[in-house]
């Protein structure tokens, strides 16, 4: 922490934490003594700083985006992603900002953050992509610093966004920072792997130019021409002022966005406007908050895509192989595709679902004398013995059981790795009839 403290950059050095500001922690201070805003701080303060062309990952608790259409977090903004792990992952990844020493239009209550976190595309089986848009809002642009004072440029309300690209390569449950733009014509891009940026773990740090707030990934900039003007003006951005790490506000979607569970008024700090009202933030040159939000098209996962795992023998899976049910474990790619499967309402509903193959669709899992084959079925109905009752499983939370629709009390149950359509009451049935549904292997 010294060594931060000294450091030539940070020659003025403060943090901004829930709208206060609070000057650095004495070394000698003991835990007990800690109050819950000094915690926050010596975290931040204590994370080490890396200049890299990558950013700490980050994990979830469970994954962002529904494993399937079976297990439904709440997703009350209606964009595929579970609503509480979009704020976690938000938390985990919030910008630090640091401003220039000659910033004067920056009050103790700023910026206010906003942030929408929007699938860009949740298809693929190996990677998907979400972009995470931060709004940062001042009272006021102040205009250029020192260096190009007669640039002016400054007018009430100020509004910048920062855009994070993110991918995962587990289903959602670990991201990584793949691109971030800043401004809202994304005037500056940094590319993971091409190009350099500070961080501490996984938050990302940026600099904050005076007065107008443009925003750059490092202070190199202080006093050239600015990449944001035409006219050739400068901005000063130091890093030598205050350091920030702001409270955040999910706002939800254009889509859905509804109250409480998404911010939308922005009192008591700015208790005249709103997230997505479509006045102009204080001035027409500020223009308005509604417009900053990602609205382009989600490409969304098929919720009905999954694959079926044996309870009694994790890592084992329902596939078909040679047009008969059998539970393997998944070793080869052509493991993988025969053991993925949409599940789909049957045509007479009555709760009942059908179990289709994914590489030779229109087949379906089916009862036939008591086995369970892969058959091409003409119709979606329960007299074919493709139709199934899906159940709470025996084993209780997290397991289903697949009830035969045709014969009465029997259900698909797996011996000896094959797969049977049988009735049962001992421990051993319950156990070798309860199946997890997961996302596709």
């Amino acid at each position: 922490m010294k060594n931060f403290m000294n450091s030539s950059v940070f020659v003025f050095f403060r943090f901004i934490i829930a709208g206060l500001v609070i000057t650095a922690l004495p070394e000698t201070l003991i835990a007990d003594e800690l109050t819950e805003k000094d915690r926050v701080l010596r975290y931040i303060v204590n994370l080490p700083l890396k200049t890299s062309d990558t950013i700490a990952g980050v994990t979830l608790e469970r994954p962002l985006v529904f494993e399937n259409a079976l297990i439904v977090w709440p997703d009350r903004d209606l964009d595929g992603l579970d609503d509480a792990m979009e704020t976690s992952l938000a938390e985990r990844v919030r910008p630090i900002l640091i401003f220039d020493s000659n910033e004067t239009a920056l009050e103790k209550d700023e910026p206010v953050v906003l942030f929408q976190v929007r699938p860009a595309d949740l298809s693929g089986s190996y990677e998907m992509t979400v972009r995470i848009r931060w709004v940062l809002l001042f009272r006021k642009n102040s205009g250029y610093g020192p260096c190009s004072a007669l640039c002016g440029g400054g007018h009430a309300g100020d509004i910048k966004t920062i855009t994070y690209t993110m991918t995962s390569k587990d289903k959602g449950t670990t991201w990584e920072t793949a691109e971030i733009a800043l401004g809202e014509k994304e005037t500056t891009v940094w590319k993971k792997g091409r190009d350099k940026i500070g961080s501490r773990a996984s938050h990302p740090q940026f600099f904050v130019s005076s007065g107008r707030h443009n925003l750059y990934f490092f202070p190199a900039q202080d006093g050239i021409k600015s990449p944001y003007s035409l006219l050739g003006c400068c901005d000063n951005v130091n890093g030598e002022g205050a350091v920030v790490l702001s409270e955040i506000k999910n706002t939800g979607e254009p889509e859905a966005h509804p109250k409480p569970d998404f911010a939308d008024s922005l009192a008591p700090i700015f208790p005249d406007y709103s997230a997505w009202g479509k006045k102009y933030f204080f001035s027409f040159w500020a223009g308005k908050i509604s417009n900053r939000w990602l609205s382009d098209k989600i490409i969304p996962r098929d919720a009905s895509l999954c694959s079926i795992e044996s309870f009694v023998s994790p890592g084992s899976f329902i596939r078909h192989k040679r047009y008969l049910g059998e539970v393997t474990n998944i070793l080869s790619a052509r493991d993988r595709l025969d053991s993925r499967f949409h599940i789909i309402p049957a045509a007479s509903g009555k709760n009942l679902v059908m179990i289709e193959s994914v590489n030779y669709p229109g087949y379906f899992l089916a009862d036939k004398d008591g086995r369970l084959f892969l058959i091409k079925s003409g119709g979606r109905n329960e007299s074919n013995g493709a139709c199934f009752e899906m159940k709470k499983g025996f084993e209780g939370k997290n397991t289903v059981s697949f009830k035969s629709a045709a014969k009465g009390n029997t259900y698909i149950r797996q011996r000896d790795g094959h797969l049977f359509v049988e009735s049962g009451k001992d421990k051993q049935f319950r156990n070798e009839a309860s199946f997890m549904i997961t996302s596709p292997r």
